[in-house]
């Protein structure tokens, strides 16, 4: 992607979505044969080979906290579906959503042009149907910064 965008002016916006492993990372599977484990660490040294300045990233997995910290820095506003040390829930083959996918992009996008409002109303979504169904807190987390909050602001000011 760092070699089709402006690298200093566009914001990369990478979503990921899979099944979370505690303190290791998103579980890929490529096929039978086929299986790794996306590190934050691993995520962070690719996204700094690409020379990205401006990110967006979300990670909807179970313990997807881990990422939280690894890939923040005042140009990246980071999302996350859990906390690193809790499940996510809503994760099924029957299910077009997870509970985080539903209440963020189906619903709080919707609604909201800032990223950031659409989390925190978001995360009172999941809270009110974890609690519903007596599951445990997922505690999506959120990492931003004043300077990535500006660089999104260009998006709504322009109508771009």
């Amino acid at each position: 992607m760092g070699e089709t965008m402006d690298t200093e002016e566009d914001i990369l916006f990478l979503f990921l979505t899979g099944h979370g492993k505690k303190d290791q990372g998103l579980f890929v599977n490529y096929g039978p044969q086929q299986q790794a484990t996306l590190s934050p660490f691993w995520l962070n040294k690719a996204l700094e080979k690409s020379n990205i300045k401006w990110k967006v990233i979300v990670v909807s997995a179970c313990y997807s906290g881990i990422y939280t910290d690894a890939l923040a820095d005042e140009y990246t506003l980071v999302m996350t579906a859990s906390n690193s040390t809790q499940p996510s829930f809503g994760c099924s083959n029957m299910n077009d959503f997870t509970y985080f996918g539903e209440a963020y992009f189906k619903n709080q996008l919707q609604q909201h042009t800032s990223f950031v409002d659409a989390f925190y109303q978001a995360r009172y979504e999941i809270a009110d149907k974890e609690k519903m169904y007596g599951l445990d807190a997922s505690k999506p987390q959120i990492a931003v910064t004043d300077k990535i909050l500006n660089k999104l602001s260009e998006l709504t000011v322009n109508g771009g």
